[in-house]
């Protein structure tokens, strides 16, 4: 048995069964887990991660005697491990993709090596082979290491068991945001306008880079990952109707200044994240200022009975306190089942001062939002009409909702679109010219 033609046989089946059967099946179970918020969406970002290392880890292989686009290919799974990391901030993920990238670089030597020590067989010379072998060993260690770590903090920081959600049918606790957002289906025009801008800057930008030099293949994909981005976020900004978008000005405007306020209580910067707003309640001691956000952070695990003790301990010292907690205590009820106060909310709102403040519009914005799963509930036609008779109102400040909604969308699409066009382009440069 020579060792290394077996791995040469069976290496290129495996990774074929890879790329064609197990990365689609994966790709499908991981957006029908996105869409339904599935808990094993998690699990499936790490199982994505290890096929689409080992794919890359079998291209460094077969690309010995094109040294730029191996290189371009190290580099990608470099980027792509950050990628990983980055998105959902799990460090393990980066390094399930570094060890299934260095997985099959470990296997080719290793046999080479095992040809010359037990066959004295030199079918490949073996010269570089240890140096190799060293570079794949240290990028599984750096990959281990990465999940050890993972592990160990996960340890130190248990994260808090999530309650079985009891939100009555239709009647989701983040009804508000699913129906500003466009996100209330998969089809709708935000998310099928953002992905036809993201696959269409994708395309432009490889049909560009086909044929060119390496060096001129790397600006093009620099670019073409901000085209791409670009085109991502203009498609989910703009593939929604005028009432659409002046139902969402008030709920971006209203979650920006709730941030600004969350970040003057903590003292320092938190990111718009649910991970971030989680870890800074978990990290935290609870102080009177922050509790508004404890019951949005009970209410999205699925803790209706804290989240309605936490609401009833709420501060009424300013008008704009006592509309805080009247918001929070009838979104509680709502969510319950139960009778929902809104002529003591819109008393509460009547009180704040002076009429053309912020406080009073974003006091507004809270009445809106109850109204606006009121309807749900309900069953009426016209959802958001509450939340677009408010934003009528935002007048200057309807830009500074937009820029933050750009900013947002931008930003969260941004690794997506890198990883997107850096595949696409080595897979084309793999391909015959």
């Amino acid at each position: 048995m020579v060792y290394s033609e077996v791995v040469r046989t069976w290496l290129p089946f495996i990774v074929a069964t890879d790329l064609l059967v197990v990365l689609p099946l994966l790709a499908a179970a991981t957006v029908v887990a996105l869409v339904r918020r599935s808990h094993r969406a998690a699990w499936l970002g790490y199982a994505a991660a290890g096929a689409v290392g080992l794919a890359l880890g079998f291209l460094v292989l077969g690309t010995s005697d094109r040294p730029a686009l191996r290189v371009a290919i190290l580099v990608a799974i470099a980027v792509l491990a950050v990628v990983a990391t980055i998105v959902g901030e799990r460090p393990a993920r980066g390094g399930v993709l570094i060890v299934a990238a260095a997985i099959p670089w470990l296997v080719f030597d290793a046999a080479i090596l095992a040809d010359v020590a037990f066959l004295g067989r030199r079918m490949i010379d073996p010269s570089g082979t240890v140096l190799s072998l060293a570079v794949a060993a240290v990028a599984a260690v750096v990959g281990v290491s990465l999940i050890v770590a993972q592990r160990q903090w996960d340890a130190r920081h248990p994260r808090p068991v999530d309650p079985t959600p009891v939100d009555p049918p239709g009647r989701r606790w983040d009804v508000v945001a699913r129906l500003t957002f466009g996100a209330d289906h998969w089809w709708s025009p935000p998310r099928v306008g953002s992905l036809v801008g993201l696959l269409l800057g994708t395309w432009l930008t490889t049909t560009m880079a086909h044929g060119r030099p390496p060096l001129q293949v790397v600006v093009i994909g620099a670019l073409g990952v901000v085209v791409s981005t670009v085109a991502y976020t203009l498609g989910f900004a703009i593939a929604r109707t005028p009432g659409s978008r002046r139902a969402l000005e008030p709920f971006v405007w209203a979650s920006e200044r709730a941030l600004e306020r969350l970040e003057t209580v903590a003292g320092g910067r938190i990111g718009a994240s649910r991970r971030a707003i989680l870890r800074y309640v978990r990290n935290t001691a609870e102080r009177p200022e922050d509790r508004w956000i404890r019951v949005e952070v009970l209410v999205a695990t699925g803790d209706i009975d804290a989240a309605r003790e936490m609401a009833d301990r709420m501060p009424e010292r300013t008008p704009f306190e006592r509309v805080e907690r009247a918001g929070a205590r009838t979104w509680v009820s709502w969510l319950e089942g139960g009778a929902v106060d809104l002529a003591n909310l819109a008393a509460a709102v009547a009180a704040v001062e002076p009429v053309d403040g912020d406080e009073r519009l974003e006091a507004e914005i809270t009445l809106a939002a109850a109204q606006v799963r009121v309807r749900a509930s309900d069953g009426v036609t016209d959802l958001t009409a509450p939340l677009r008779a408010v934003g009528d109102r935002l007048g200057p400040r309807a830009w500074r909702a937009r820029r933050a909604f750009v900013a947002r969308v931008f930003s969260s699409a941004f690794w997506v679109s890198a990883a997107l066009v850096g595949i696409v382009l080595i897979l084309d440069r793999v391909q015959p010219a």
